[in-house]
Order: C-alpha cells, then structure tokens, then sequence
C-alpha cells in the first residue's frame, strides 16, 4: 500500500510541475514579454516624438509572426494633434541585446 501511495505521489507532483511550467510559458512570459516591450516602446516614444505626451499604451505579449518583436501600440499626444503610433518591440531576451523598437505602421492621427 505504501509503495502505491508513493507512486501516485510521484505522478501528482509530475503532473504538477507540467502544469505550471505550461502555466509559467503561456501566461507569465507573455506577461514579461508585454511588460519589457513597454518599457522600450516607451524610451522609443520619449526619443522619437519628444513633444508628445503618452496618453496609452498596450503591448502584447505574443511574437505572433516569430520574427522576435511583439506588437505595440502608444496613444500620444501634442497640445494640437493626437496620435496612435505603432511599434514592433523587441522581445524580453533581443530587447537587451540592444534592439530597439521600430515602427510598423504609418502613425494615424485621430
């Protein structure tokens, strides 16, 4: 009886640690990934338009095409014009190897 508790004890914490490592990659990498495109959206944006103020912005945590950039969007704004930019960042681990974000659209005025 003993033996079988223990086996079964074994297989509960394997399916555990499959459980949260796929809990760990789908939801808290993206989470990362999203939380780290911000931040360099948001040093590209200071850079890049100066005179704007962020008014929002999201990223999102998925490289959907796997060319190592998530999609980013920043709402921005001058004291006449609102814009949205948008922005492919570079993902968690090319972000610090210097890569900066690049623009993938036309900025749209509102």
């Amino acid at each position: 009886k003993y033996n079988t508790m223990k086996k079964y004890f074994y297989i509960i914490i394997a399916i555990a640690i499959v459980l949260f490592s796929l809990y760990s990659y789908f939801i808290l990498a993206n989470n990362i990934r999203a939380s780290r495109g911000l931040d360099i959206g948001s040093e590209y944006i200071g850079r890049m338009y100066s005179e704007y103020n962020i008014l929002g912005q999201v990223c999102q945590g998925e490289d959907t095409d796997a060319d190592g950039y998530i999609s980013c969007d920043f709402r921005i704004k001058s004291s006449d014009r609102e814009s949205v930019v948008n922005l492919q960042c570079p993902t968690f681990i090319k972000s610090y190897l210097g890569t900066s974000c690049k623009e993938s659209r036309l900025m749209i005025s509102n």
